[in-house]
C-alpha cells in the first residue's frame, strides 16, 4: 500500500486533514501519516530527511502556515532547511494558515488576510458564535472541517489554490 508523510505544523490540524482526505479518496487505498512538527526545528529536520529516505513512502508534504510572509519565501526556506531532496516531497505554504481552506469554502470574508487572527479565524470566530453561540477556538478545526463537508459539495466547488494543490498531489500519486 503507498503510503504519505504529511507533516502540519498545527496539532488540531491532523484530524482536520485526516476527515478531508478520507472524504476525498474514499474509495481509494492511501495510508496517510500526519504528523505536527515545528516548521523550522532540528526534530523537523530529522523526521523530514528519514521520511524521504523510506522506501515505503511515496511522498512527503509539508503543510505550514505563511502568515504575514510570501508563500513563496516560506516554501524556500523549508526546502532549503529540511528537504535537500525534491524528488518526493511537497511543500505548500498556506495563506495565510489551514483555517483558509474551511473559510473560503463556506463563503466567509476576509479568508486570504494575514495574520491568520485576523482574517480567516475572525472570519470563522463570527460564524461559529452565529451558528453555535460561542467563539471558535483551534480545537475546533476539526468540527469546522467536518461542517464544511456536510454543507457544501467541496467537489463542485471553488477552492482555494493551496487546497486545489493539495488535492492535485495526492490524486497525483494515487494514480501512479
Amino acid at each position: 500500500m503507498k503510503r504519505v508523510f504529511i507533516a502540519v505544523e498545527d496539532t488540531y490540524a491532523r484530524n482536520a486533514l485526516k476527515l478531508l482526505i478520507q472524504h476525498l479518496f474514499k474509495q481509494h487505498q492511501l495510508r496517510i501519516d500526519i504528523h505536527s512538527l515545528r516548521p523550522c526545528s532540528s526534530k523537523m529536520t530529522r523526521i523530514l530527511k528519514a521520511s524521504i529516505l523510506d522506501e515505503n513512502i511515496v511522498a512527503v508534504i509539508v503543510l505550514v502556515d505563511s502568515e504575514t510572509k510570501k508563500p513563496v519565501d516560506v516554501i524556500k526556506e523549508i526546502y532549503s532547511k529540511h528537504l535537500m531532496e525534491r524528488d518526493k516531497s511537497y511543500v505548500i505554504a498556506l495563506r495565510p494558515c489551514i483555517e483558509e481552506w474551511p473559510c473560503t469554502i463556506l463563503g466567509l470574508k476576509n479568508c486570504n488576510t494575514a495574520p491568520c487572527s485576523m482574517g480567516p479565524a475572525r472570519s470563522i470566530n463570527e460564524y461559529w458564535v452565529k451558528e453555535h453561540g460561542r467563539g471558535y477556538r483551534k480545537r475546533f478545526l476539526v468540527d469546522v472541517f467536518r461542517e464544511m463537508l456536510k454543507q457544501v459539495r467541496i467537489e463542485s466547488v471553488d477552492k482555494p489554490s493551496t487546497l486545489k494543490e493539495f488535492i492535485e498531489i495526492l490524486s497525483s500519486i494515487l494514480v501512479s
